[in-house]
């Protein structure tokens, strides 16, 4: 018996797993994200697999001739950092689920007395095996909290998934207003150095005094300034760009610009239920509520009692006896009614946590809408009668310029109206993309999210 008892405790020795460090290398991951390539092989094949999140150039990756919109969502969805996380962390609670509902490990028991008086065998030795027999359904239970847990992690890793894809199109589409206002800036102070010739010339003729000619020195010296500002802004919008995408910073892409401002065609009813079939952030919460729910069903499963059972072994007095035990908890007084209570408490949190999600998508949308609305009848405002009206005044004045009677000041001011007005029809189409992004988010991907299937 004692040599089974040994080769027992051994077989359950062997069968344990062996810990290995596996500490990270910053120089060997460095090197690897130098040789990090935007049109790598590897995402050529994700390529492919993204209709899910409505990216478009699946079928058409190529960034030989620069890389569009579409196909950096691609590369950002591939190799984006924060994305990278978050899948390995949705693995965690999912890798746990699959070894969740096992039976608890049998309990060896050993007692080992010695008989004070003077006997022929002293020794008393005892020892048993006991099993728990889950008859309570605690097993089946808590298989099933387990995969719901796995759930909200699955929808977060789709979220920020969707939350990465619609960062980089308003990045985009600053990026590319902030090219636009680089040309016109450019384009306004080509104008402006003209203008300075002629106020210079007129100077020189006494046409003009010093106070005029100044006001346009500074007018020039203050639009550089700002040209060097939305240069840089420029720079720093690339660069959060190749961030996104997952690329080194020294990585040399041709970026082509986009504003993506496609404004959703959905209204109304429709565009509720289709958010509250699709939208992310709002099955993450649904999965929390149903990890809840599952919780709080296993804690109510726990205030019932398992069985215990097992072979009994014991040699005493030079005798050898073999039988059996049975044991289970009476549930008088405890009854698990803290955690039942808690896990109430929490599934109720969680459902009004689900239901004040919806409450702020609803109203985020609208405050979205009016914001495309807005910018939509600005910009209309704006092509109408502004640009209309700057035009004539700038053609009015080359009608007098070849007249030779021309004033430099009112040129300028000529020339700064027509570049507030395309500033401000710029902004209200940066605006409306913004804001249709912002739309399109809420709505959710054309497919609805697959994580919280478990039931």
């Amino acid at each position: 018996m004692r040599r089974i008892i040994l080769a027992l405790l051994l077989f359950c020795l062997v069968g344990c797993q062996a810990y290995r460090p596996t500490p990270p290398d910053l120089p060997a991951h460095q090197a690897a994200w130098q040789k990090r390539l935007p049109d790598a092989e590897g995402v050529r094949a994700y390529d492919a697999s993204l209709a899910r999140l409505g990216v478009d150039s699946a079928g058409a990756f190529d960034v030989g001739d620069g890389i569009s919109l579409g196909e950096a969502e691609t590369i950002a969805l591939l190799c984006n950092p924060r994305l990278r996380v978050a899948r390995l962390e949705a693995r965690v609670p999912l890798l746990g689920a699959q070894q969740a509902g096992l039976w608890d490990d049998p309990e060896f028991g050993l007692d080992v007395l010695r008989i004070l008086q003077n006997v022929g065998s002293p020794w008393v030795i005892g020892t048993g095996l006991m099993f728990t027999v889950p008859i309570s359904g605690r097993i089946r239970a808590e298989q099933v909290r387990a995969f719901a847990e796995a759930d909200p992690a699955l929808c977060a890793a789709h979220a920020a998934e969707w939350a990465v894809v619609f960062d980089l199109r308003g990045t985009w589409s600053q990026w590319t207003a902030a090219g636009e206002r680089v040309e016109l800036g450019e384009e306004y102070l080509n104008g402006l150095a003209e203008v300075l010739v002629l106020a210079q010339a007129q100077r020189e003729a006494n046409q003009i005094g010093a106070p005029q000619l100044r006001v346009l020195q500074l007018e020039q010296a203050r639009r550089k300034g700002d040209l060097i500002a939305v240069r840089g802004e420029q720079r720093r919008l690339r660069l959060k760009i190749k961030r996104l995408m997952g690329l080194v910073p020294e990585a040399e892409l041709a970026l082509l610009p986009d504003f993506s401002s496609v404004a959703p065609t959905l209204e109304g009813h429709a565009e509720r239920v289709h958010m509250r079939a699709h939208n992310i952030e709002l099955a993450t919460s649904q999965a929390r509520y149903r990890t809840a729910e599952k919780a709080f069903r296993l804690e109510i499963r726990k205030q019932y009692p398992d069985l215990k059972l097992g072979p009994l072994y014991e040699f005493d007095q030079g005798q050898d006896r073999l039988g059996g035990g049975l044991a289970t908890t009476l549930p008088l007084w405890n009854k698990n009614r803290r955690a039942i209570a808690e896990a109430r408490a929490t599934r109720d949190a969680a459902k009004g946590s689900y239901e004040a999600r919806y409450e702020t998508i609803v109203a985020d949308l609208a405050q979205a809408h009016v914001q495309l609305d807005v910018a939509a009848q600005r910009g209309a405002w704006l092509r109408e009668h502004m640009a209309p009206m700057a035009d004539r005044q700038l053609e009015d004045l080359n009608r007098l310029g070849t007249m030779g009677d021309l004033d430099v000041l009112i040129v300028k001011d000529a020339l700064t109206n027509a570049l507030e007005t395309k500033l401000q029809i710029l902004e209200t189409r940066l605006q409306q993309a913004l804001s249709s992004n912002e739309i399109r988010s809420h709505l959710g991907p054309p497919q609805a999210p697959s994580c919280g299937s478990c039931k």
